[in-house]
């Protein structure tokens, strides 16, 4: 990654552009979707700064969260220092070592944002949710982003190791031993800007007018996609939102 682009983004937001966070007509729907799931002990891997769990703690209060970057930690902990039942632990989920700490606590629903793409070895890690979940035969909530044909310059910067498809995640998940409630596709309107952004013009994640764009599409296009795909699931998507069950033994 580029020296200059990891100055720009403060540190544990190194793989967003750095306008993300102001998108919180984005993360209030994300949210949304996320909420019928949602149950009384929460696992957040990958929080990073939190954005979206301005949307969950007022309502799911009992919420640890994990994350790589020490300086996030530290940021969680004096943004929701407010919620006595919130815990923020600096915690890498890939070293198996963290495993039984976690599995000892018994939380009913993991919460992963945008953070499987990240991971090399993404069915350890999803083994790894698995067993967390299993004695609780728990929930997994799961967005990542769509399409491998939108892989470029931005997913590089970002350090994605792939995009997935819905039968992509759908077999990860059968395969550790989830049942899938749903599977879909979100966010249909940002397929075409990632692509042009991504993909023929290669720009960067603070690269000239994706700032502007994030800002016009919260405010202005969220609202109304929000409202269409309420009523209608589109094929194609920016990312997918999975929600996944421990099966039964």
């Amino acid at each position: 990654m580029p020296e200059t682009c990891i100055a720009k983004r403060p540190s544990g937001a190194e793989t967003m552009s750095p306008d993300l966070p102001g998108a919180k007509k984005y993360f209030q729907w994300i949210v949304s979707e996320l909420e019928p799931y949602l149950g009384k002990h929460i696992l957040d891997i990958g929080s990073g700064h939190g954005i979206h769990l301005e949307y969950i703690l007022p309502h799911h209060p009992c919420v640890t969260s994990i994350d790589l970057s020490l300086e996030s930690v530290q940021l969680l902990r004096q943004k929701f220092h407010i919620y006595p039942d919130f815990e923020a632990r600096h915690a890498d989920f890939e070293q198996a070592s963290e495993l039984d700490s976690l599995v000892s606590l018994r939380f009913d629903t993991i919460v992963c944002l945008n953070v499987l793409e990240h991971l090399q070895d993404d069915i350890a890690a999803l083994k790894r949710m698995y067993e967390i979940l299993r004695q609780q035969r728990g929930v997994v909530l799961l967005m990542v982003p769509a399409h491998q044909w939108l892989y470029g310059s931005m997913d590089r910067q970002a350090g994605h190791f792939r995009r997935y498809t819905s039968a992509s995640l759908n077999s990860k998940l059968q395969h550790v031993g989830f049942e899938i409630l749903h599977l879909y596709h979100f966010n249909t309107f940002g397929v075409l800007p990632w692509f042009i952004n991504n993909r023929i013009f290669k720009k960067e994640l603070d690269g000239s007018g994706v700032g502007l764009q994030i800002k016009i599409f919260n405010t202005y296009i969220v609202p109304v996609i929000r409202r269409l795909e309420a009523r209608i699931k589109f094929p194609v998507g920016q990312s997918i939102i999975s929600v996944a069950r421990v099966k039964n033994d």
